[in-house]
């Protein structure tokens, strides 16, 4: 204000439009929004219902998660719902599940109120449709009844809807586990009559609903459709591989597979290169596993004649055609290749049965031909797609360094990558090397003697191999979202010699985890998986969630050990706080251990690290129950265990965003940020009572 002017007092909605003005040109500028946030505060009261969405959608815009400010905002939004449009109903659920807000109560008054407005007949535009299921699914909130409505309203108009508005609805049923198939398939029908305006993010959302569905024609037809155009995005192709691999639909994945590689001449879109090799590789060994020697031999053939720069005959079909032979064994010419032959046998093939042991052997015999196989590809076969992504690069170091059939000297050809090629780059390597991968083995060690370990986040396959040798008697299952890290991992674990003992799956781990026992049953019936021990390495904000998806499945054995990774860098706050003072704590032993994260000095990383009770702890309150000691962890002052504190959800989100800031397209995070960024997550877990065990006696 001019001197001796009376300072303006801005109205609510002059607010509202200075924060939309801040968001729309993209300016962040937080100490201004701070003053937006302190003078809305004082008039929260007299925002009608488009202030209310037009200033939680400037926050969320810019990513600026202001908790007073959003939590007025929750407040005067639901006192005004009833006369809140559809638009700015959907803007306000978008608002408050991009920036995390699920511990408030607005969602149920949004539901409510969009339930009520559907079944009085009042018209929803398909963007508010599906941002509002987009919404509820990213906060992981299923609403039955909403759900319902929703779907009802939006069948009869989805062939009318654009793609992102499709994609988005799609993806949210496919992350609530909606299987809701006539909606499904108007989705299907919507999404193939307008396929061509899609983005790849669009197609990979469709692709993963459409593979709910109890018949796959839908998802088939839309996959091969945008792959013949080469708009197959990686993340697409893995929707139907995994797909596929969960339903046990072995020509399903061969002919992806296939797809994948370009058809065999290493031109894909997704795989070229080394990549392809890998993905070639792949598809002939687990037809050669099933005892299809044909088909095998087929993807073996030309395999080799890629490898040798020679083209194939015909176009993409009839070499998809040429894989999926019938394998009724009746071409001499085929079986009787010497190579072939071996690897046959060694599965199992073509002579059928046996027993488990010898099954068994005839893995690992499988294992030495196999890395005969890869060692055998030339490296000038190296001109990928993708030739300066990580795996590509990886692939390419570890056959120049590596001895096939040694899995020692492949993970020092992995940790010498690490070294010599991405951290004079100053490059991170998500690997676990060094003490840390020590102290892993060593805690995993102390799990019961019978059972499996089960990896979430496989990577390019170097803990997985790390777990094998350090666990020689026991399979490692391991389970990998992206299928090119997946394809990487099975070709490292083959030419280390160890695909007999560690079984790699590609999928969502939310997808993986509930089909995961069928793939392993007793001759009896029942499943044969029992787990021991746990690696948790994906994504640190779906620890929770992945845990007790695994309790659900009944699978995890009286004192199992669970060891998750970076839980302080970028950190797993929700975790933590659920395992030393939440559900966590009833039923789990924890603690958490500091070490140097590898290939980045001076930047300390914890290791969480929990025993699964042989029997729960008493219930909170009765003698015996866990928390209340000094220096131990308790839930919040007045709140039952099962309440998490507003700190920790604020904790997650400041994780969140150093970890979207690290894997976004030309993002990084410099060896400083990443220190301080330890340093403050620590103090902060500090005050909640979470530290390492020295420090809480202290």
């Amino acid at each position: 204000a001019a001197s001796g002017s009376t300072p303006h007092v801005f109205r609510a909605q002059e607010l509202a439009n200075l924060a939309w003005a801040c968001a729309t040109v993209g300016r962040a500028d937080l100490p201004f929004l701070d003053v937006i946030a302190s003078a809305a505060l004082n008039i929260c009261a007299d925002f009608n219902a488009q202030d209310c969405a037009n200033t939680a959608w400037a926050f969320a815009a810019l990513r600026v998660r202001h908790r007073p400010l959003l939590e007025a905002l929750s407040a005067a939004a639901s006192a005004k719902m009833r006369d809140t449009l559809p638009k700015h109903l959907a803007t306000t659920a978008w608002s408050f599940a991009t920036l995390r807000m699920e511990d408030l109560p607005l969602m149920s008054v949004i539901s409510a109120a969009a339930i009520a407005k559907i079944e009085s007949g009042r018209k929803f535009d398909p963007h508010s449709l599906a941002s509002i299921v987009w919404a509820f699914a990213t906060v992981a909130v299923k609403d039955q009844q909403l759900m319902e409505s929703i779907a009802s309203s939006a069948h009869t108009t989805i062939q009318t809807w654009n793609p992102q508005d499709i994609g988005n609805i799609a993806w949210a049923c496919s992350s609530l586990n909606v299987g809701d198939g006539p909606f499904l398939n108007a989705i299907a029908e919507a999404a193939m009559s307008k396929i061509n305006e899609f983005r790849a993010s669009e197609v990979e959302m469709t692709l993963w609903a459409l593979s709910r569905l109890e018949r796959l024609d839908s998802a088939e037809r839309l996959g091969i459709h945008v792959e013949t155009r080469g708009q197959l995005s990686v993340l697409g192709f893995g929707a139907l591989l995994g797909t596929h691999e969960q339903r046990g639909a072995l020509m399903g994945q061969v002919a992806w597979l296939w797809r994948a590689a370009g058809g065999g001449k290493g031109d894909g879109a997704l795989c070229g290169g080394a990549l392809a090799t890998a993905a070639l590789a792949s598809a002939a060994t687990r037809l050669a596993m099933a005892g299809d020697a044909v088909g095998a031999r087929a993807v073996l053939q030309a395999h080799r004649e890629w490898a040798a720069r020679t083209t194939l005959g015909g176009s993409r079909g009839s070499t998809t055609a040429f894989v999926v032979a019938d394998g009724d064994g009746d071409n001499d010419d085929v079986v009787g290749d010497p190579l072939l032959r071996r690897i046959v046998e060694a599965c199992g093939g073509g002579g059928g049965g046996g027993s488990s042991g010898e099954r068994g052997q005839h893995r690992a015999d499988l294992d030495a031909d196999l890395t005969e196989i890869l060692a055998e590809e030339p490296g000038t076969a190296l001109a990928a797609a993708r030739p300066d992504s990580k795996p590509a690069l990886l692939l390419h170091f570890v056959r120049a360094r590596a001895r096939p059939g040694d899995p020692a000297s492949v993970c020092a050809a992995v940790e010498a990558f690490a070294g010599e090629v991405l951290s004079p780059a100053r490059q991170w390597f998500k690997i676990v090397g060094g003490a840390k991968a020590e102290l892993i083995a060593e805690a995993l060690r102390d799990a019961p003697p019978e059972g499996v370990i089960l990896e979430i986040g496989t990577y390019l396959g170097y803990s997985a191999l790390r777990l094998a040798m350090a666990h020689p008697d026991r399979r490692i299952v391991s389970l990998e979202v992206d299928p090119t890290h997946a394809l990487t991992a099975q070709y490292l674990v083959a030419f280390a010699g160890l695909a007999h003992r560690i079984d790699i799956w590609s999928g969502h781990s939310q997808d993986l985890l509930r089909t995961l026992p069928a793939h392993y049953r007793r001759p009896g019936g029942g499943s044969a998986l029992a787990v021991a021990g746990v690696f948790m390495d994906q994504c640190g904000s779906r620890f929770w969630a992945d845990l007790e998806a695994i309790r659900a499945t009944g699978l995890l054995l009286p004192g199992a050990v669970v060891v998750a990774d970076n839980v302080l860098k970028p950190g797993a706050p929700l975790f933590l706080w659920q395992l030393f003072a939440g559900r966590g704590a009833r039923d789990f032993e924890a603690d958490v251990l500091s070490v140097e994260e590898f290939a980045m000095p001076g930047v300390e990383d914890w290791l969480g690290v929990a025993r699964l009770r042989q029997r729960p702890a008493p219930a909170e309150g009765s003698a015996g129950a866990p928390g209340g000691e000094e220096g131990q962890p308790v839930a919040a002052e007045g709140a039952e265990a099962d309440t998490v504190p507003e700190v920790v959800h604020d904790l997650e989100w400041v994780a969140r965003c150093c970890r979207d800031r690290a894997e976004s397209a030309g993002g990084s995070v410099s060896f400083e940020a990443w220190a301080a960024h330890s340093a403050k997550m620590r103090a902060r877990l500090a005050e909640l009572g979470i530290a390492p065990a020295a420090e809480r006696k202290k």
